[in-house]
Protein backbone atom coordinates (compact mmCIF):
# COMPACT_ATOMS: atom_id res chain seq x y z
CA UNK A 1 0.00 0.00 0.00
CA UNK A 2 3.42 2.36 0.86
CA UNK A 3 4.27 1.77 -2.64
CA UNK A 4 1.07 2.65 -4.22
CA UNK A 5 0.68 5.77 -2.24
CA UNK A 6 3.93 6.63 -3.61
CA UNK A 7 3.17 6.28 -6.82
CA UNK A 8 0.11 8.08 -6.59
CA UNK A 9 2.08 11.01 -5.45
CA UNK A 10 4.72 10.80 -7.92
CA UNK A 11 1.71 11.19 -10.84
CA UNK A 12 0.45 13.79 -9.37
CA UNK A 13 3.93 15.44 -9.08
CA UNK A 14 4.51 14.76 -12.75
CA UNK A 15 1.10 15.92 -14.12
CA UNK A 16 1.32 18.75 -11.76
CA UNK A 17 4.48 20.11 -13.45
CA UNK A 18 3.46 19.12 -17.26
CA UNK A 19 0.49 21.55 -15.42
CA UNK A 20 -2.11 19.15 -16.40
CA UNK A 21 -3.68 20.08 -13.36
CA UNK A 22 -7.00 18.11 -13.52
CA UNK A 23 -5.26 14.90 -13.61
CA UNK A 24 -2.64 16.26 -10.77
CA UNK A 25 -5.83 16.89 -8.20
CA UNK A 26 -7.63 13.32 -9.14
CA UNK A 27 -3.72 11.43 -8.19
CA UNK A 28 -3.52 13.24 -5.25
CA UNK A 29 -6.72 12.82 -4.15
CA UNK A 30 -6.51 9.42 -4.50
CA UNK A 31 -3.43 9.53 -2.67
CA UNK A 32 -4.74 11.20 -0.01
CA UNK A 33 -8.40 9.12 0.51
CA UNK A 34 -5.60 6.15 1.18
CA UNK A 35 -3.34 7.60 3.73
CA UNK A 36 -6.08 8.58 5.68
CA UNK A 37 -7.79 5.20 5.64
CA UNK A 38 -4.62 3.25 6.34
CA UNK A 39 -3.74 6.31 9.52
CA UNK A 40 -0.49 7.18 7.47
CA UNK A 41 -0.15 10.67 8.81
CA UNK A 42 3.60 11.57 7.52
CA UNK A 43 2.42 10.87 3.69
CA UNK A 44 -1.02 12.81 4.14
CA UNK A 45 0.82 15.81 5.42
CA UNK A 46 3.08 15.61 2.05
CA UNK A 47 0.52 15.11 -0.25
CA UNK A 48 -2.40 17.96 1.34
CA UNK A 49 0.78 20.37 0.77
CA UNK A 50 1.28 18.77 -3.27
CA UNK A 51 -2.84 19.41 -3.62
CA UNK A 52 -3.27 22.90 -1.83
CA UNK A 53 -0.49 23.93 -4.29
CA UNK A 54 -2.56 22.29 -7.44
CA UNK A 55 -5.61 24.06 -5.86
CA UNK A 56 -3.78 27.01 -6.09
CA UNK A 57 -2.27 26.99 -9.49
CA UNK A 58 -6.03 26.02 -10.40
CA UNK A 59 -7.46 29.64 -9.34
CA UNK A 60 -8.52 29.04 -6.09
CA UNK A 61 -6.77 30.06 -3.49
CA UNK A 62 -9.11 29.79 -0.41
CA UNK A 63 -9.39 25.82 -0.49
CA UNK A 64 -5.55 25.94 -1.44
CA UNK A 65 -4.95 27.75 1.45
CA UNK A 66 -7.17 25.96 3.88
CA UNK A 67 -5.40 22.51 2.37
CA UNK A 68 -1.50 24.13 3.20
CA UNK A 69 -2.99 24.74 6.80
CA UNK A 70 -4.18 21.00 6.99
CA UNK A 71 -0.48 20.16 5.56
CA UNK A 72 1.02 22.50 8.01
CA UNK A 73 -0.86 20.89 11.24
CA UNK A 74 -0.62 17.40 10.26
CA UNK A 75 3.31 17.69 9.13
CA UNK A 76 3.68 19.68 12.64
CA UNK A 77 1.82 16.94 14.78
CA UNK A 78 3.77 13.93 12.79
CA UNK A 79 7.87 15.66 13.44
CA UNK A 80 8.08 15.93 9.79
CA UNK A 81 9.93 19.30 9.39
CA UNK A 82 10.80 18.96 5.53
CA UNK A 83 7.05 19.36 4.56
CA UNK A 84 6.41 21.21 7.56
CA UNK A 85 8.75 24.17 6.01
CA UNK A 86 7.46 23.54 2.94
CA UNK A 87 3.87 24.68 3.75
CA UNK A 88 5.25 27.04 5.64
CA UNK A 89 6.82 28.52 2.32
CA UNK A 90 4.01 28.06 -0.03
CA UNK A 91 1.59 29.64 2.13
CA UNK A 92 3.53 32.60 2.17
CA UNK A 93 3.97 32.40 -1.73
CA UNK A 94 -0.01 32.57 -2.15
CA UNK A 95 0.28 35.73 0.80
CA UNK A 96 2.61 37.49 -1.17
CA UNK A 97 0.34 37.31 -4.07
CA UNK A 98 -2.62 38.28 -2.14
CA UNK A 99 -0.60 41.22 -1.25
CA UNK A 100 -1.11 40.47 2.75
CA UNK A 101 3.22 41.40 3.08
CA UNK A 102 2.86 40.62 7.01
CA UNK A 103 1.18 37.77 6.97
CA UNK A 104 4.15 36.06 4.01
CA UNK A 105 6.70 37.70 6.05
CA UNK A 106 5.39 35.54 9.12
CA UNK A 107 5.62 32.40 7.54
CA UNK A 108 8.90 33.15 5.59
CA UNK A 109 10.94 33.82 8.76
CA UNK A 110 9.15 30.86 10.17
CA UNK A 111 10.28 28.81 7.17
CA UNK A 112 13.41 29.83 7.09
CA UNK A 113 14.37 29.26 10.90
CA UNK A 114 13.52 25.53 9.99
CA UNK A 115 15.63 25.50 7.29
CA UNK A 116 18.38 26.85 8.98
CA UNK A 117 17.44 24.37 12.08
CA UNK A 118 17.51 20.89 9.94
CA UNK A 119 19.57 22.70 6.82
CA UNK A 120 22.55 21.08 5.02
CA UNK A 121 25.10 22.09 2.48
CA UNK A 122 22.76 20.64 -0.69
CA UNK A 123 20.11 23.56 1.49
CA UNK A 124 22.01 26.31 0.21
CA UNK A 125 20.72 27.02 -2.62
CA UNK A 126 17.29 27.03 -0.69
CA UNK A 127 17.93 29.13 1.96
CA UNK A 128 19.53 31.48 -0.72
CA UNK A 129 15.62 31.95 -2.74
CA UNK A 130 14.36 31.85 0.93
CA UNK A 131 16.08 35.10 1.85
CA UNK A 132 15.79 36.89 -1.55
CA UNK A 133 11.90 36.12 -1.02
CA UNK A 134 11.81 37.88 2.19
CA UNK A 135 13.94 40.89 0.64
CA UNK A 136 11.48 40.91 -1.93
CA UNK A 137 8.56 41.32 0.56
CA UNK A 138 9.94 43.95 2.27
CA UNK A 139 10.79 45.94 -1.13
CA UNK A 140 7.08 45.81 -1.63
CA UNK A 141 6.32 47.00 1.97
CA UNK A 142 8.10 49.88 0.82
CA UNK A 143 11.31 48.82 2.98
CA UNK A 144 14.52 49.22 0.86
CA UNK A 145 17.37 49.31 3.61
CA UNK A 146 15.89 45.72 5.38
CA UNK A 147 15.17 44.13 1.70
CA UNK A 148 19.53 44.82 1.14
CA UNK A 149 20.29 43.50 4.15
CA UNK A 150 18.57 39.91 2.69
CA UNK A 151 19.24 40.38 -0.96
CA UNK A 152 23.11 40.79 0.09
CA UNK A 153 23.30 37.60 2.06
CA UNK A 154 21.14 35.46 -0.65
CA UNK A 155 23.79 36.79 -2.89
CA UNK A 156 26.86 35.61 -0.93
CA UNK A 157 25.01 32.20 -0.62
CA UNK A 158 24.17 32.65 -4.54
CA UNK A 159 27.60 33.40 -5.21
CA UNK A 160 29.72 30.32 -2.62
CA UNK A 161 27.10 27.77 -4.53
CA UNK A 162 28.04 28.68 -8.15
CA UNK A 163 24.91 29.64 -9.36
CA UNK A 164 25.09 32.15 -12.14
CA UNK A 165 21.59 32.63 -12.30
CA UNK A 166 20.75 33.37 -8.90
CA UNK A 167 23.99 35.75 -8.54
CA UNK A 168 22.21 37.81 -11.44
CA UNK A 169 18.69 37.47 -10.29
CA UNK A 170 19.50 38.56 -6.66
CA UNK A 171 22.03 41.71 -8.71
CA UNK A 172 18.56 42.58 -10.24
CA UNK A 173 17.08 42.78 -7.21
CA UNK A 174 19.71 44.45 -5.27
CA UNK A 175 18.79 47.48 -8.65
CA UNK A 176 15.71 47.45 -8.04
CA UNK A 177 15.87 48.22 -4.50
CA UNK A 178 18.52 51.10 -4.90
CA UNK A 179 16.42 52.39 -7.50
CA UNK A 180 13.39 52.83 -5.03
CA UNK A 181 15.55 54.88 -2.88
CA UNK A 182 16.28 56.82 -5.54
CA UNK A 183 19.70 55.90 -5.85
CA UNK A 184 19.66 55.98 -9.69
CA UNK A 185 23.44 55.63 -9.89
CA UNK A 186 24.23 53.03 -7.55
CA UNK A 187 20.97 50.80 -9.35
CA UNK A 188 22.66 51.51 -12.19
CA UNK A 189 25.92 49.39 -11.33
CA UNK A 190 23.49 46.59 -9.96
CA UNK A 191 21.56 45.92 -12.84
CA UNK A 192 24.58 46.47 -15.15
CA UNK A 193 26.18 43.61 -13.54
CA UNK A 194 22.93 41.55 -13.75
CA UNK A 195 22.62 42.28 -17.39
CA UNK A 196 26.35 41.27 -17.38
CA UNK A 197 25.58 37.50 -15.90
CA UNK A 198 22.40 37.16 -17.49
CA UNK A 199 24.08 37.26 -21.01
CA UNK A 200 27.31 35.19 -19.50
CA UNK A 201 24.47 32.28 -19.18
CA UNK A 202 22.69 33.15 -22.48
CA UNK A 203 19.07 34.05 -19.82
CA UNK A 204 17.06 36.20 -22.74
CA UNK A 205 14.57 36.74 -20.22
CA UNK A 206 16.65 37.74 -17.40
CA UNK A 207 18.35 40.22 -19.97
CA UNK A 208 15.15 41.55 -20.96
CA UNK A 209 14.58 42.62 -17.46
CA UNK A 210 17.56 44.40 -16.54
CA UNK A 211 17.10 45.94 -19.92
CA UNK A 212 13.90 47.54 -19.19
CA UNK A 213 15.53 48.32 -15.33
CA UNK A 214 18.26 50.27 -17.15
CA UNK A 215 16.23 51.79 -19.53
CA UNK A 216 13.40 53.15 -16.97
CA UNK A 217 16.44 54.42 -14.32
CA UNK A 218 17.91 56.34 -17.25
CA UNK A 219 14.53 57.66 -17.76
CA UNK A 220 14.10 58.68 -14.56
CA UNK A 221 18.23 60.39 -14.64
CA UNK A 222 16.28 62.77 -17.81
CA UNK A 223 18.78 60.61 -20.25
CA UNK A 224 16.37 59.62 -22.74
CA UNK A 225 18.16 58.65 -25.56
CA UNK A 226 20.01 55.70 -23.60
CA UNK A 227 16.40 55.21 -21.77
CA UNK A 228 14.76 54.54 -25.14
CA UNK A 229 18.27 52.57 -26.24
CA UNK A 230 17.68 50.10 -23.64
CA UNK A 231 13.95 49.82 -23.35
CA UNK A 232 13.94 48.62 -26.91
CA UNK A 233 16.14 46.01 -26.18
CA UNK A 234 14.15 44.77 -23.89
CA UNK A 235 11.12 45.21 -25.99
CA UNK A 236 12.65 43.10 -28.82
CA UNK A 237 13.53 40.58 -26.35
CA UNK A 238 10.44 40.01 -24.55
CA UNK A 239 8.33 39.97 -27.74
CA UNK A 240 11.02 37.38 -29.24
CA UNK A 241 10.42 35.16 -25.97
CA UNK A 242 6.63 35.82 -26.23
CA UNK A 243 6.75 37.13 -22.70
CA UNK A 244 3.53 38.73 -23.01
CA UNK A 245 3.67 40.10 -19.35
CA UNK A 246 6.92 41.52 -20.07
CA UNK A 247 5.79 43.27 -23.03
CA UNK A 248 3.45 44.99 -21.27
CA UNK A 249 5.71 46.17 -18.58
CA UNK A 250 8.23 47.60 -21.00
CA UNK A 251 5.66 49.30 -23.23
CA UNK A 252 4.36 50.56 -20.11
CA UNK A 253 7.81 52.27 -19.53
CA UNK A 254 8.13 53.36 -23.13
CA UNK A 255 4.54 55.44 -22.72
CA UNK A 256 6.26 57.17 -19.40
CA UNK A 257 8.98 57.93 -21.55
CA UNK A 258 7.67 59.26 -24.57
CA UNK A 259 5.03 61.07 -22.07
CA UNK A 260 7.91 62.74 -20.63
CA UNK A 261 9.51 64.05 -24.01
CA UNK A 262 6.13 65.27 -25.05
CA UNK A 263 6.30 62.45 -27.66
CA UNK A 264 2.10 62.19 -28.07
CA UNK A 265 2.61 59.79 -30.71
CA UNK A 266 4.82 57.53 -29.61
CA UNK A 267 2.84 57.73 -25.91
CA UNK A 268 -0.30 56.95 -27.82
CA UNK A 269 1.76 54.38 -30.25
CA UNK A 270 2.71 52.59 -27.16
CA UNK A 271 -0.77 52.84 -25.02
CA UNK A 272 -2.52 50.97 -28.40
CA UNK A 273 0.51 48.13 -28.55
CA UNK A 274 -0.20 47.50 -24.98
CA UNK A 275 -3.70 46.64 -24.98
CA UNK A 276 -3.64 44.07 -27.92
Amino acid sequence: MKMKLLSLNGLGISYTNDRRFDLALAYYEQGLKISEEIGDRRTAAHILNNLGNAYVETGREELGLETLRKSLVLSEEVGDKVTLEQALNNIAIIYVALGRYADALEYLQKSLKIIEEIGTDRDQPGLAIKLQNIGLVYRRQGRPDQALVYYEKSLKLMEESGDKFGVANVQNNIGVAWKSTADYERALQWFQKGLSGYEAIKAKGGVARCENNIGDTYRLLGRHELALEHLQKSLQLREEIRDRVGVSLTLINLGRLYKAQGRSAGLSLATRTRGE
